[in-house]
């Protein structure tokens, strides 16, 4: 099955359509991905449990995000070289980015394995459940690698027009996730979560790794390395890895959060998180819309002035504020409804003052 689509001279709706629904698929399946050890460690292990690995979350959540907006700035990059049918730009690309990806990931890796008591520490982590969060995450973290290239491989495929097989990669990680969680949870106990994901990460990689040599999309010569691309590599990768958005369903806040642990005081919680935030996920949606768009106008820096508007500025003063005030989780909660409403509009300016420049260039 040919996976691959012409936006110069196809239908550009079309286009559209065919690479944003498996990406929007792909998302889902992510979700479902990192779902899954909540869901099984909740059941299986209880609260302690469960508390240990919302308290490894943050650092994983940090860590996906530098993996998904890096490698979408390298895409940046890359999909302007295939749309030129510049072939020697895009092995020069290629060799460089790979490069940059491999000692990247494994160079954090490193360090944050030096680091992880000290980061646990400052993430103000309960003694209850520091050492269980910190055996999940010493384990977590020698995937990273894997995670890392499954992201830069995912993000080279759709500089190529190809977003189907990031869902049918993703597919098969879930479901081995799904499957190996309860019997290495029972065989190994909490840190059988750990190992589970670990090796569903790299089973996803190796995957990837045959499907890209099976279609032999571009060739990789370590000659093709070039300093030229090393500093517009980390220019539009690092500004988007700050981007980072969270889908959520309302009215099954309160059944799914019993799926994981069964509290009706955290139900409660998250019950009223979502009737308040709710809504701020559709606007959440059309940011990333027009951020993407900026995005692949070649212009991150931009999204990520509305990313520091967005959490530096509003989100996190307020939620100061109001919690100051009184107002508790729900004026937490206000904070965020209010960052998301402040984002669409700012994006939405962004998007559309960076659209009529674009017009602009093209009609001059």
């Amino acid at each position: 099955m040919n996976f691959e689509m012409d936006f110069i001279s196809g239908d550009t709706k079309k286009c559209l359509l065919a690479v944003s629904l498996p990406m929007l698929a792909a998302m889902f399946l992510n979700m479902a991905y990192n779902l899954v050890d909540s869901l099984w460690i909740g059941n299986l292990m209880g609260e302690t449990a469960y508390a240990a690995l919302t308290g490894a979350t943050p650092l994983i959540l940090i860590l996906n995000s530098i993996a998904m907006g890096g490698t979408n700035g390298i895409s940046i990059l890359l999909s302007r070289a295939v749309g030129a049918r510049d072939k020697k730009s895009i092995e020069s690309i290629v060799a460089t980015s790979l490069v940059i990806a491999v000692l990247l990931s494994g160079g954090m890796t490193l360090l944050l394995e030096l680091l992880l008591k000290p980061i646990l520490t400052f993430l103000q982590t309960p003694q209850e459940t520091y050492q269980m969060a910190y055996e999940y995450l010493s384990i977590y973290l020698i995937g990273y690698l894997a995670v890392y290239l499954y992201c830069y491989f995912t993000a080279v495929l759709r500089s190529f027009g190809n977003t189907v097989f990031q869902v049918i990669a993703m597919l098969i990680c879930t479901i081995l996730n799904a499957i190996l969680d309860p019997l290495f949870i029972r065989w190994m106990g909490f840190q059988g979560a750990a190992e589970a994901t670990l090796l569903s990460q790299g089973l996803c990689l190796v995957f990837m790794l045959l499907y890209l040599w099976k279609k032999k999309l571009f060739a990789f010569h370590i000659s093709a390395f070039s300093k030229k691309w090393i500093i517009p590599l980390f220019a539009k990768g690092i500004p988007a890895a700050f981007q980072q958005s969270i889908p959520a369903v309302v009215l099954l806040a309160r059944p799914l959060s019993g799926l994981f642990v069964d509290s009706e005081a955290a139900a409660e919680i998250v019950r009223t998180y979502f009737l308040i935030i709710g809504i701020g996920y559709i606007l959440n949606t059309v940011t990333n819309c027009f951020l993407g768009a900026v995005n692949g106008m070649g212009k991150p820096v931009k999204s990520l002035c509305c990313m520091i508007l967005y959490y530096l500025i509003v989100r996190m003063p307020l939620a100061w504020l109001l919690s100051f005030l009184g107002f508790g989780l729900n004026g937490i909660w206000t904070a965020v409804l209010v960052s998301h409403i402040v984002a669409a509009a700012a994006a939405c300016l962004i998007g559309n003052l960076e659209l009529k420049s674009q017009e602009r260039i093209l009609t001059d």
